[in-house]
């Protein structure tokens, strides 16, 4: 079976956010909450300093930490490698915020749309699986690749 993955080729990110705002948009998540967002590194000392840009998200681990820690397995991992949250079991606990090392999981009581429960990227998982239902491939077609991965003006995400 296909694993999904991402890939960011942090030569070529800028640092311009565009996959943070995409997210914010398809997923309608609240302000403070980012699914993608891209962190500003800088290294070296004067006069070598050097930056980075690295967008992060969701690393939909091989062995997710946040699934261990579900008291109601409303986290689960698809064969295809995606973690999901079932947001009808969910019962806003957070322990999965807490288990992540990448501080990926959010819980908003803002949330309009998912109120009291954690929330997390999916990889854009409806639109891989309404594509995959088309015939699509995603990573290839964009109506079937995350939004993140479309928007991005450096092409630097890559699913």
């Amino acid at each position: 079976m296909t694993r999904w993955a991402m890939v960011a080729d942090l030569r070529r990110c800028v640092g311009c956010q565009t996959c943070t705002a995409a997210c914010k948009h398809a997923n309608a998540t609240p302000p403070g909450v980012q699914w993608r967002r891209v962190i500003d590194m800088e290294f070296g000392e004067y006069p070598d300093v050097k930056r980075a840009f690295v967008p992060v998200g969701c690393q939909h681990c091989d062995e997710p930490p946040c699934l261990e820690v579900c008291p109601t397995t409303a986290t689960k991992k698809r064969a295809d490698g995606i973690v999901t949250i079932d947001y009808d079991l969910c019962i806003g606990c957070a322990y999965c915020a807490l288990a992540c090392p990448y501080q990926a999981r959010y819980k908003s009581s803002e949330d309009a749309l998912r109120p009291d429960v954690a929330t997390k990227c999916t990889f854009c998982v409806e639109r891989i699986d309404a594509g995959l239902a088309k015939g699509l491939k995603p990573g290839v077609d964009p109506e079937a690749t995350p939004a993140c991965v479309n928007s991005c003006i450096a092409q630097a995400l890559h699913f």
